[in-house]
């Protein structure tokens, strides 16, 4: 669960759950810092963690497996 005391880079850390395709979505995501907070949130919200983010990223780009 993400706090308020999170930094951003904190937040990514925890809602990708060590995953490095997760890790990598919100890097792909983020041009400035409010915007990433906000896809970090949406995450939190629908509860999407680790390679659920890397699948739903994939699936929505039209990337093969």
């Amino acid at each position: 669960m993400l706090e308020a005391s999170d930094t951003l880079s904190g937040a990514i850390m925890a809602i990708d759950a060590g995953t490095v395709g997760a890790a990598s979505v919100p890097g792909r995501s983020i041009d400035e810092p409010f915007t990433g907070l906000m896809i970090l949130l949406d995450l939190e919200r629908i509860v999407l963690r680790g390679e659920q983010i890397w699948l739903l990223y994939r699936d929505v780009h039209g990337m093969d497996p």
